[in-house]
């Protein structure tokens, strides 16, 4: 009988290349056990997500438009494309997302006075109410999520995550370009 084992096999093939990543010893190892606790972390931040929205009548996404619409709009004027650009989502999506939340009465949308192409999003007092309803709740729970966590570590991950979103808009395109050549 054969010792050859696909599983094992594929274990012993790299999944990533760059010399940076890898470990003289333990090759891609600790790369790989990086992604699991990626996996895992994201997926706590999805259920998290939504709880909060629950908690506020609100799927997981709706809650993350509204808010990322509250803080874009305590920055500048937010328009639908910007806001799918700030959440690496497309714009079709954050339309399906701001239409449904502006029916629940949490934003407004109207058009731009200078190009009406564009569609401006506000909050409604209903949707400051309910985020301003769930801050004691999200205090504490990212004061769970993230405890342990110094001021420098938070630096580093406020600008490798930055990093990664915008890679991982590039690296899903390629993985999608791959798989329809297939």
């Amino acid at each position: 009988m054969s010792k050859y084992h696909p599983a094992k096999m594929h274990l012993k093939e790299k999944t990533i290349t760059l010399p940076e990543l890898l470990d003289k010893d333990k090759g891609d190892s600790k790369f790989r056990e990086l992604l699991h606790n990626i996996f895992a972390f994201s997926s706590k931040i999805e259920a998290i997500r939504g709880e909060f929205g629950k908690i506020i009548g609100l799927t997981g996404i709706e809650y993350t438009a509204l808010i990322a619409t509250a803080y874009m709009r305590s920055i500048d004027t937010v328009y639908v494309n910007s806001l799918a650009d700030h959440l690496h989502l497309s714009g079709a999506f954050i339309t399906l997302q701001t239409n449904k939340l502006a029916k629940k009465g949490y934003l407004t949308k109207t058009k731009d006075p200078e190009d009406a192409r564009r569609v401006q999003l506000d909050l409604t007092d209903l949707g400051y109410e309910a985020l301003a309803s769930l801050a004691h709740s999200q205090q504490k729970v990212n004061d769970v999520l993230f405890a342990g966590i110094d001021q420098e570590q938070f630096k580093t991950l406020v600008k490798t995550f930055g990093l990664l979103a915008n890679n991982g808009d590039r690296a899903f395109n390629m993985a999608s370009f791959l798989s329809n050549d297939k």
